[in-house]
């Protein structure tokens, strides 16, 4: 498949169809890249505040082997960091969820409420 990128498309939704052509059961894992990836496509607005990989300079390319810059020094802290900030966006986007309830059940409590206020009956029950 051959995809061109065009400068006025949208990342949010490149990124979208880019998981979505990921197979099926890599989809269903539990790892955090997937949660990761599933928690940006469900919350756009998180995902603009969604932590950006710090790039390693030329200097910890050349003089240090990966597994070292990944496990330890700057590339462990750079690595702590990016992880904390994945956290971060879990954690708001429970309370975000939270927060929909909550609202959902009180305009439904203040609509019944409300019904009942100006003498409306419920509807019978289904017959079956």
């Amino acid at each position: 498949v051959q995809l061109k990128v065009l400068p006025s498309d949208d990342v949010h939704q490149w990124g979208a169809v880019l998981v979505a052509m990921l197979p099926h059961d890599e989809l269903r894992g539990q790892g955090l890249l997937i949660e990761t990836l599933k928690l940006l496509i469900r919350s756009p607005a998180l995902g603009r505040r969604a932590p950006v990989f710090e790039p390693e300079t030329e200097t910890e390319r050349n003089g240090t082997p990966i597994y070292r810059r990944w496990m330890g020094g700057t590339g462990g802290e750079r690595k702590g960091r990016f992880l904390a900030g994945i956290r971060n966006l879990q954690v708001e986007e429970a309370q975000l969820e939270l927060a929909q309830h909550r609202y959902a059940a009180g305009l439904a409590a203040g609509h019944a409420a409300a019904l009942a206020a100006a003498g409306a009956r419920p509807p019978p029950a289904a017959v079956a």
